[in-house]
């Protein structure tokens, strides 16, 4: 685990924290630019990791890339910290005392059937469904060609599968006692982008 000291982030005279980067709110993607990817419930955001570094235990193993759970595979979610103008600007440590905003940044990697998300961290590393929609799995995977291919469109983050119906990045708030999860299910809920500006 990294040192507490780095974990601290400085607090300005108004008493928010001093951002290290900032994040605004967009609907537009941009190959070459840094996203985060989340859900809002109109009060708190929260976000996509690409990486934990306090992973969970499961019943099947310990990873800092999914957490697995009556057979679901999850990505980890963390809540955001936000700024008076509403920009994401550090990620809550309440749950994850190591967990940095560089967790939660993604680029996108234009294909010709949509998007590849990739971990801005770790290169290597994709954001990916199951590809069959009895499984509600999203986690973050190794290897290009094994990555899904995700449209964004009228705030939803769909995978198309072979037998023509969707999946859609949903937010799970709770998962066997534990908070902040998100999936691929059949059911649409809109998410949110933030670029980093």
């Amino acid at each position: 685990m990294r040192a507490a000291a780095s974990r601290r982030r400085a607090v300005g005279i108004s008493g928010e924290p001093v951002p290290t980067a900032t994040y605004a709110i967009t609907n537009k993607i941009d190959t070459g630019d840094t996203y985060l990817i989340g859900y809002s419930d109109g009060v708190n955001v929260y976000l996509i990791m690409n990486y934990n570094a306090d992973p969970l235990t499961s019943a099947y193993e310990t990873s800092s890339y999914r957490y697995i759970y009556s057979s679901t595979y999850y990505a980890y979610g963390v809540k955001a910290v936000l700024d008076s103008s509403g920009n994401v600007i550090d990620v809550d440590r309440s749950i994850y005392p190591d967990a940095n905003i560089e967790d939660t940044e993604w680029n996108f990697i234009t294909t010709s059937k949509g998007y590849k998300i990739r971990s801005a961290k770790e290169p290597s590393m994709y954001l990916r469904a199951h590809a069959n929609a009895s499984y509600e799995h999203l986690y973050v995977d190794s290897a290009y060609y094994n990555a899904s291919d995700w449209n964004y469109s009228q705030r939803l983050m769909s995978y198309k599968l072979s037998s023509g119906s969707s999946k859609y990045i949903s937010y799970v708030p709770t998962v066997n006692g534990y908070r902040n999860f998100f999936k691929a299910g059949t059911t649409a809920l809109a998410v949110v982008l933030y670029k980093k500006i």
